[in-house]
């Protein structure tokens, strides 16, 4: 009898606690609550460095739900591939380097994530689920991206006899980036303006598709030879400190910013560093292509339903 009446007050908290929560969205045989959907504007507003008001959380809602989105076909493409590990290491460093930027370690940033009431478990599903997905594009590839790489070499090689031929002067840029999926032209002007209040840093934190996103789309420095030409063009007509008007891919726009930009003289004895830093770049954007073309094909054939 006692076990009994044990279950019967636990479930009756339980249903009480619960009863506010609702069902926002459904991916094909997964739901997206509205406690996932506060917890994700509330994780953006935190990383992003916001206040927490209404405003932002207004402004917030839509991408939250598509980011929610995207991480379910994530979370089910890696489940029915099996990918069921991924690298400790490499997951540790990232928890590291998000806990230096709160003055703590790894350990204690579930307490700051709950001292902004985040559910730090949630958190760490959702990374977890990038780490796989990224493992599950890296697999799925692998023999793409090799032959990438050997069809680079003639490509790269080509590159540095250029600047060679410039007697070793070539222009480097320090930029960030913002990546968003759009299907509408006229989602970029509505982006545009969400933005336009808060710094380039916060934004990339709370809106962009990039990995660079977690490093407030901190790319580093950039030689002009291993960007593409359209993007040397909008570079060009963009000062130090100012972004660039929207670079349009297939199912995304680029939007880059100049943090700082400088001219170097390349010697022979830089070279070989020179051809590493500009094959590993042109891979990178080939596998954030892969990725990218990946997640729309499946998303497109999913089941999605918005409450």
């Amino acid at each position: 009898m006692r076990v009994l009446i044990f279950f019967f007050i636990f479930f009756f908290i339980f249903n009480i606690l619960n009863a506010n929560i609702k069902i926002v969205a459904k991916v094909k045989n997964e739901t997206i609550t509205s406690y996932e959907l506060e917890n994700k504007i509330r994780t953006l507003i935190f990383l992003s460095g916001q206040p927490l008001n209404q405003e932002n959380i207004n402004k917030l809602k839509n991408t939250a739900i598509n980011s929610l989105i995207n991480l379910k076909i994530k979370y089910l493409e890696v489940k029915r591939n099996k990918i069921n590990k991924i690298d400790e290491k490499r997951l540790k460093n990232y928890l590291d380097n998000l806990s230096k930027k709160y003055g703590t370690n790894g350990r204690n940033l579930n307490k700051i994530f709950i001292q902004n009431n985040i559910d730090y478990d949630l958190f760490l599903e959702e990374i977890t689920t990038e780490f796989k997905w990224q493992q599950f594009i890296l697999s799925s590839y692998k023999k793409e991206l090799m032959s990438e790489r050997k069809n680079l070499n003639t490509e790269v090689e080509n590159e540095l006899k250029d600047i060679l031929k410039k007697k070793g002067n070539l222009v480097e840029y320090e930029l960030l980036e913002i990546e968003i999926f759009y299907n509408k032209d006229e989602e970029i002007s509505i982006f545009l303006d969400q933005i336009k209040d808060i710094d380039f840093e916060s934004a990339a934190k709370a809106y962009s598709v990039s990995e660079t996103s977690k490093n407030g789309g901190y790319i580093g420095w950039v030689n002009e030879k291993s960007l593409s030409s359209d993007i040397n063009l909008k570079l060009k007509e963009t000062k130090v400190g100012s972004i660039t008007s929207p670079i349009l891919r297939q199912n995304s726009f680029l939007i880059l910013k100049i943090n700082n930009k400088r001219n170097v003289k390349i010697s022979e004895k830089d070279m070989s560093q020179m051809r590493e830093t500009i094959a590993n770049k042109k891979i990178d954007k080939k596998f954030k292509l892969y990725s990218n073309n990946y997640l729309s094909k499946i998303k497109r054939n999913a089941y999605i339903e918005l409450k």
